[in-house]
């Protein structure tokens, strides 16, 4: 059975640690030091698609969804808005809604 988790951005960052973005100092999610969102294409998507073939429960999905936008575990195509590769991994057989405000 799947257990859905519900957080906040602040505490899903404290907790699985979102990679920076060195490939783009503008990057989305930025602190002011540094963005942590990786696009959909090119360079920035190549270095996720190598996350999703060797760690997928480290890379999460900014979509679109029904009631706004979220970031959701796994490598999703559907809705898409960008990605994230965290340094620690979801845990298995949990799906993840984090809440952007």
């Amino acid at each position: 059975m799947t257990t859905l988790i519900k957080t906040t951005f602040d505490k899903w960052c404290e907790q699985y640690e979102p990679i920076v973005n060195v490939f783009n100092k503008d990057a989305s999610f930025n602190d002011g030091d540094y963005g942590v969102m990786f696009e959909t294409y090119g360079t920035e998507l190549d270095f996720v698609l190598a996350y999703v073939k060797a760690k997928p429960r480290n890379v999460w999905t900014y979509i679109d969804g029904d009631e706004g936008t979220v970031i959701v575990n796994g490598y999703h195509l559907v809705n898409r808005i960008g990605h994230f590769v965290t340094y620690n991994p979801a845990e298995s057989e949990t799906f993840y809604e984090v809440e952007v405000s």
